[in-house]
């Protein structure tokens, strides 16, 4: 039977595997550091303890790689295994879109990220005036913040009514 290799990593240059059924087995991985060596892969890097396979090189390709991996019987890719690479801006903003559509659904739409964010940077203005603190920058930059993000909200309102 021919083991299951898990995608760990996946970018243009790198592929590194997870061969959890292997671990420990040198002989196994010694054979798939040849065989990928001698199939051009150069820079290949095993390791039997921890079960891992990695390997470097341009325009590296996961399905080349399954296809060579079956063909040598060195192992075959799990069903799930197709990743998909998503960006930073996509890791990062995904989140927050969510806190957002949450916001709108509890408020009735009423209020969304940028609204709750000015509202309460116009509070946190409030309150340092109220507490005497006019010194710089915090009441004037909260001042300034919340209604930088109010203009781009209604901007972008403006924008998306329009489209």
């Amino acid at each position: 039977m021919i083991p299951y290799a898990k995608i760990c990593h996946y970018t243009t240059g790198r592929l590194r595997l997870k061969i959890a059924g292997q671990r420990g087995d040198h002989s196994y991985f010694q054979l798939v550091r040849e065989k990928l060596q001698k199939a051009g892969y150069t820079k290949t890097i095993v390791n039997p303890l921890t079960g891992s396979v990695i390997i470097e090189s341009k325009g590296i390709c996961a399905d080349d790689m399954d296809e060579f991996a079956r063909k040598e019987k060195l192992f075959t890719f799990e069903k799930q295994a197709s990743v998909e690479t998503t960006s930073l801006l996509q890791t990062v903003t995904t989140p927050i879109s969510e806190i957002n559509a949450n916001l709108k659904n509890a408020s009735g739409g009423q209020v969304d990220l940028p609204i709750a964010i000015f509202i309460f940077l116009l509070a946190f203005g409030v309150i340092e005036i109220l507490r005497g603190n006019f010194r710089m920058p915090p009441w004037y930059t909260a001042f300034w913040y919340a209604f930088g993000v109010f203009s781009k909200s209604i901007i972008d309102s403006a924008q998306k009514n329009n489209i």
